[in-house]
């Protein structure tokens, strides 16, 4: 019965990538099918058509791996951009001269040759910390990704190599930290998977006078050797007190 719908399983994201291609394809009107891989998961992409050997924008879309293009017959550029990369440079890939028809259908599809990682950060508690990851050519100053997370495990594609990685711990105030993981190689087989811990230490703190008697008091505490570098301060009674400290 046509009336009724028709069910797909999907039990992956890779499963229901291909479910929802099915279904398009089976009710969208297209000549142009294009598919964005990495390893065998759809990548999200900025899609853009130009008319073959021209700037000339034709289309642009937000697609999630797999996309359709009901185009006019003719040639066709077609830039595909992986613009949520946290690289400096955004991986891409062009089509140069794709020839369409009116009526025919012309199946495309592009593979990124990135490897995957996935990061996580934690505070002493355990709790997701806000945290900017940085990532540095090994052994050089130079800065070829970044991105801020909340903490929660995040999954990434990058162009493989050999990476110096950076987790700052951006909050709470008073509470940044730094962890470095240098030298990590990643590869299209081997990915790379990090969760960062960031520990702290208490200090106790009581005042008293030289004839010990107790004193409620001030306390500024600065990175050694840099004293302006305040990580925290603030107030303790007489009974004193204890603080938190990377």
């Amino acid at each position: 019965d046509s009336s009724k719908g028709v069910f797909l399983l999907a039990r992956n994201k890779e499963e229901l990538a291909s479910a929802l291609d099915e279904a398009l394809r089976s009710t969208v009107p297209y000549n142009l099918r294009l598919k964005v891989l990495v390893g065998g998961t759809p990548l999200p992409t900025t899609v853009t058509v130009y008319k073959a050997g021209t700037q000339e924008m034709i289309e642009k879309k937000q697609s999630f791996g797999i996309e359709l293009f009901r185009l006019k017959g003719g040639a066709y550029d077609i830039l595909v951009q992986y613009t949520e990369s946290a690289e400096e440079t955004k991986p891409s890939k062009i089509l140069k001269g794709v020839e369409l028809t009116e009526q025919g259908k012309v199946e495309q599809e592009i593979r990124f040759d990135l490897a995957s990682m996935t990061l996580s950060a934690r505070d002493a508690k355990g709790e997701p910390a806000q945290t900017q990851y940085v990532f540095y050519k090994a052994g050089k100053e130079k800065k070829v990704a970044s991105f801020n997370s909340d903490g929660e495990e995040t999954t990434l594609f990058m162009a493989p190599g050999a990476y110096d990685l950076i987790a700052n711990r951006i909050a709470p105030e008073g509470q940044e930290m730094t962890l470095k993981e240098p030298n990590i190689q990643i590869t299209t087989e081997q990915g790379f998977i990090k969760h960062f811990a960031f520990q702290t230490g208490t200090l106790i703190l009581k005042g008293q006078t030289s004839q010990k008697q107790a004193v409620a008091m001030i306390y500024q505490v600065a990175k050694a050797g840099t004293p302006d570098a305040v990580i925290a301060k603030g107030q303790v009674e007489a009974s004193g007190g204890k603080i938190e400290l990377p």
